[in-house]
């Protein structure tokens, strides 16, 4: 087998990156396919296969977060460094499994399949402590019951209970009737 040059692998590379650019302003011209079909996923993997884990460990990291520097979409904080490591994660795991799998069809599957597991497992870890640093959506929040209003999640601990309850909570906003989220400002 013939091994690919590092010029060659670093074309390929750079075209990877531009596809990164280019694949999502093509998705997103229709509704929520974006978020469907994932299109800065693919040229990190694709990365990953043609030049090896540590290209698409490259083209991962730094497609996200330099789109959002030129684009300002997604957010950098807290979807582009998040998705920097997913997308990272997912380069590095094709490529290294795809060199360390036997050369067949299953194998690429396989590979495929199991970077996609890893890429998300870390994007929902990164999500979960970055919100933390935000206090959105995924991160608990403690707060005690006589600071907000009861809602179906805290009618279980009685509002003269010393006891801070463990609350999942949206930035700028507190559950009320039903649990739906309202906007305070």
């Amino acid at each position: 087998m013939q091994t690919m040059s590092t010029v060659k692998k670093s074309i390929i590379t750079a075209v990877c990156i531009a596809l990164c650019y280019v694949l999502p302003l093509l998705f997103h011209g229709i509704q929520g396919a974006g978020q469907i079909f994932c299109p800065m996923h693919i040229p990190a993997l694709l990365c990953g296969f043609v030049c090896g884990w540590g290209w698409g460990l490259a083209v991962g990291f730094i497609a996200p977060l330099l789109r959002s520097v030129l684009f300002g979409m997604p957010d950098m904080f807290p979807t582009a460094v998040s998705m920097a490591f997913e997308l990272a994660v997912y380069g590095v795991a094709a490529g290294a499994l795809y060199r360390a799998l036997p050369r067949k069809t299953v194998s690429v599957y396989l590979s495929l399949i199991i970077a996609m597991i890893a890429g998300r497992l870390v994007w929902g870890v990164m999500r979960y402590l970055l919100a933390g640093l935000a206090h959105s959506a995924f991160t608990p929040a403690l707060s005690s019951p006589q600071s907000r209003p009861p809602s179906p999640a805290s009618s279980c601990i009685s509002s003269s209970s010393p006891l801070w309850s463990l609350r999942w909570t949206k930035r700028g906003s507190f559950p009320t009737d039903g649990g739906h989220f309202h906007e305070f400002r």
